[in-house]
């Protein structure tokens, strides 16, 4: 997008290229935690990486998925997840304090698989 008068910026031009920013950087990652309120985590990815992930869960034991209106409910073993696709960009809340250590092992180890 080209701007015809450069020397004039407002509020929402500087929000917009934070905004710009924050994507950009958000495209490079590899999938990420993010703390929720209940004290739960969210598996925040792009949806190139659906698979990855999906196969590392896999690791941890056999998935079963019930299909939902808004939302999938992911399961494996006795461990729930809620399988958001919001935003153009897909996410895995765990439901416990069991699917949110599970979370953490797997990006653990796909940060580390990444790294070299």
């Amino acid at each position: 997008m080209e701007r015809r008068n450069r020397s004039r910026r407002t509020a929402g031009d500087v929000e917009l290229r934070a905004t710009y920013a924050y994507l950009d950087a958000r495209k490079a990652r590899w999938m990420q935690i993010l703390e929720l309120a209940t004290g739960n985590v969210s598996l925040e990815f792009r949806p190139d990486e659906a698979g990855e992930v999906f196969r590392r869960l896999e690791s941890f034991g056999k998935i079963r998925r019930s299909k939902g209106v808004v939302h999938d409910l992911i399961t494996i073993g006795d461990i729930e997840f809620v399988h958001y696709f919001e935003w153009d960009e897909p996410c895995l809340i765990a439901a416990s304090e069991t699917g949110t250590a599970l979370l953490r092992k797997l990006v653990d180890s796909g940060s580390r698989s990444h790294a070299a």
